[in-house]
């Protein structure tokens, strides 16, 4: 009768919601970690990707991925400088000043300044990226263990499930 039931539903802490009702709960529980993991995952690659790239960017300005030029003011502003400083460099030796003249000299020490600021604005990035990517892992593993114990409290909700079915008592948990 009622009592059993209330009984039943006091010994394994099932709240006053059908059985069927908080498994579809737990199963929505379940779906919305199981889509956050996959969120997640995707930017985890994104990151690993940029980071991939920005590696190969590191010692090579040439190299630099267009994103992140478009991303970032500062890297904008260093390329355009390096490459208006290699350019003068180029336009002074075509005009017949030698590499020892001092304007030749004065162009070639700024581009070479810009490529030094240039390439540890490109690394600083890369270690931003590099900590995006531990707090992408660690947020991932922080979802897969809600989603595991909602699994766990999923089949043992099965289980207590099955066990009442078993013994319906005055049957009012039957399906």
């Amino acid at each position: 009768s009622e009592e059993k039931l209330y009984d039943f539903k006091k010994e394994h802490g099932i709240l006053s919601v059908a059985l069927d009702d908080r498994n579809n709960m737990l199963r929505s529980e379940m779906q919305l970690y199981n889509d956050e993991l996959a969120r997640v995952k995707t930017e985890q690659q994104a990151a690993a990707a940029r980071y991939s790239v920005l590696s190969a960017a590191a010692t090579d300005v040439s190299k630099l991925p267009a994103k992140e030029l478009l991303d970032s003011q500062v890297l904008q502003s260093l390329r355009s400088s390096y490459l208006d400083a290699i350019r003068e460099r180029e336009a002074l030796m075509s005009s017949g000043k030698g590499a020892n003249h001092p304007d030749v000299l004065a162009a070639a020490s700024r581009a070479a300044r810009t490529k030094k600021s240039l390439l540890q604005e490109v690394r600083n990035i890369k270690a931003a990226t590099q900590s995006e990517l531990r707090v992408l892992g660690r947020r991932a593993g922080g979802i897969k263990s809600l989603y595991e114990d909602a699994k766990k409290r999923a089949l043992e909700l099965n289980e207590l499930e099955i066990e009442y079915r078993l013994n319906p008592g005055d049957g009012a948990f039957y399906g």
